[in-house]
């Protein structure tokens, strides 16, 4: 059962090395930064509406915590799409380096058979 854990516990870091390496690929490419925004403004933003709750016990101003609800209400609600956006920036992403690397391969293929004499091309 612990082997079935350590093998789960990898394949965890790897998803994280994998979105290393594609936001590093392109890190000014829109579908980088929105991935980096989304996913981590999704991590963020219930932990503000979080924090405004708790600021609200403290405030006696009627005006200030209705705000300040109203502000913990929109935080809360905007998780779900930032994080849906957030992935969907990196199945952009992945899709076109996975377009580059096959395009990259045509080409070092076609380099390589053309670069090799006739005769063993014959094989």
């Amino acid at each position: 059962m612990k082997h079935d854990y350590e093998l789960q516990e990898d394949w965890d870091c790897d998803i994280y090395e994998r979105m290393h390496h594609l936001i590093e690929i392109n890190p000014w490419a829109w579908q980088s930064i929105g991935a980096v925004s989304g996913l981590v403004g999704g991590v963020l933003t219930p932990v503000l509406g979080t924090l405004l709750i708790a600021v609200t016990w403290f405030i006696h101003s009627e005006a200030a915590v209705s705000s300040l609800n109203g502000l913990s209400i929109v935080s809360f609600v905007l998780t779900i799409p930032l994080l849906t956006f957030g992935a969907y920036c990196l199945d952009l992403l992945e899709r076109k380096t996975a377009r580059l690397s096959l395009i990259k391969e045509q080409q070092l293929n076609e380099l390589a058979s053309e670069s090799r004499p006739a005769r063993c091309q014959a094989r």
